[in-house]
């Protein structure tokens, strides 16, 4: 926990996401069919929003030919947090802290360990926003991580918002291009991200 303790230390992003495979994926489909990467923007543009990858997650991403190239990329990788389980004594449930002082359980909805990890990476660690598109993650996630969930929809809607004309036209293109080509279907449990913004503006924008 050391570790991933100095790594989130040493970030100054207002908004710092937990990537999952899943958004990732979808991250890189986009840029073959577009030209546009949004990470890249991202580091170079837009200095107050941060991302990082779970170990178990950029390990996956590797074996797959998907590996992340990004500035720092040693950097950007979280260490897991969780105990592995033997998948012969695995159970669906997970437990937390209720705001009633309560501890109580959810459904881990056959998640694997490595989505298990990234959950408990964002429940230990407050700054963590959890990025997915997968469907079994979010409701698993949803319990425990209030308003600290997003998908890609509200990834584009956020930064479709920038006040420099050229990046926004090229955010609408890309976040158009995904409405359209996506077979992601939004789940009724994902908030919209610019209602954790303050003012529900975007984090500032370097030109």
């Amino acid at each position: 926990m050391e570790h991933n303790d100095a790594i989130l230390a040493a970030s100054r992003g207002e908004l710092v996401l937990l990537i999952d495979s899943s958004a990732y994926e979808e991250i890189r489909r986009l840029a073959n069919e577009t030209r546009y990467h949004a990470l890249n923007f991202i580091v170079h543009r837009y200095p107050k929003i941060d991302f990082f990858f779970s170990e178990d997650v950029f390990r996956e991403l590797n074996t797959r030919g998907l590996s992340p190239n990004a500035l720092n990329m040693a950097q950007r990788v979280l260490r897991p947090e969780g105990v592995s389980i033997d998948p012969s004594l695995k159970v669906d449930l997970g437990l937390y802290n209720a705001t009633d002082g309560t501890i109580k359980s959810y459904k881990h909805n056959k998640i694997s360990q490595a989505d298990q990890n990234q959950i408990l990476l964002c429940q230990n660690h407050l700054e963590l926003t959890l990025l997915t598109i997968d469907h079994r993650l979010l409701r698993s996630a949803a319990p425990v991580l209030k308003n600290r969930i997003m998908d890609l929809q509200n990834f584009f809607e956020l930064l479709v918002n920038t006040e420099n004309p050229h990046l926004r036209k090229m955010w609408q293109e890309l976040f158009d291009h995904y409405m359209q080509t996506s077979t992601y279907k939004r789940p009724t449990n994902v908030r919209a991200l610019t209602d954790m913004l303050p003012n529900g503006r975007e984090p500032g924008v370097t030109v």
